[in-house]
């Protein structure tokens, strides 16, 4: 197997599908490496993420009305599932493969600010 091949950002990716910018594959970096005649990516997962100081006027309660991971949770506050993430991150979740817990309050940041919010975060990588 070769040592890993830094590629920088998903974003910065010719060769792989377009993604928009609050996606959270894009704080990450990517890397390569190839084991006879295959190729591999994979993720930096390790990148630490951490929310801006904000305001407590900027964020809401949430409350988790049935069984849903948390790219649904993202849709219902949202309207996109790619935000996920930035529950997680607000919520000092640290595993997202598990689910949020049916009847669990979640303290989300509102939608109108949701996009200035990412891009203060975006600015940290």
């Amino acid at each position: 197997m070769s040592k890993p091949k830094y590629h920088g950002k998903y974003k910065n990716q010719e060769d792989l599908p377009n993604i928009t910018g609050n996606h959270y594959e894009n704080l990450m970096n990517m890397y390569s490496v190839v084991n006879g005649d295959k190729g591999f990516r994979f993720f930096n997962i390790i990148t630490s993420v951490k929310l801006p100081t904000l305001d407590k006027s900027v964020y809401r309660l949430y409350k988790v009305r049935g069984p849903m991971p948390w790219t649904k949770v993202s849709h219902e506050i949202y309207g996109t599932q790619h935000l996920w993430w930035l529950i997680c991150l607000s919520n000092n979740i640290f595993n997202p493969t598990t689910p949020p817990k049916v009847g669990a309050t979640l303290r989300v940041i509102n939608p109108q600010d949701a996009l200035d919010i990412v891009e203060e975060i975006f600015k940290q990588f």
